[in-house]
């Protein structure tokens, strides 16, 4: 049969220091998706949030590095990179906040 298979899991490990392996589970079914971490279900949030605690971060696509991202990486201008590293690092959301500045006289 050359049907496409309703269910696509991504299982990626992260190991801690203390050698202590995660097992983060995202099956795609159908047009949703099901999380899981060691095999116990989660929301979207607790995943997100678990991901974000160990430094991953799903929106900046720092966790998997895609087929032609290294490429297009290179291809941009350095102002480019610099907003790139600045959204990985989280620095951009410093930039967010309007800190106070005192006026010299």
């Amino acid at each position: 049969s050359s049907g496409i298979n309703a269910e696509w899991p991504l299982r990626p490990g992260y190991q801690e220091s203390n050698g202590d392996e995660i097992h983060f589970t995202r099956t795609i079914i159908g047009n949703g998706s099901e999380y899981r971490i060691d095999g116990k279900v989660l929301s979207p949030h607790e995943y997100q949030a678990k991901l974000e605690s160990l430094g991953i971060l799903i929106k900046a696509k720092n966790f998997l590095v895609f087929q032609g991202a290294v490429e297009s990486i290179a291809m941009k201008t350095p102002k480019e990179r610099t907003d790139l590293f600045e959204q990985i690092s989280r620095s951009d959301e410093l930039k967010k906040k309007k800190v106070p500045t005192a006026t010299l006289r």
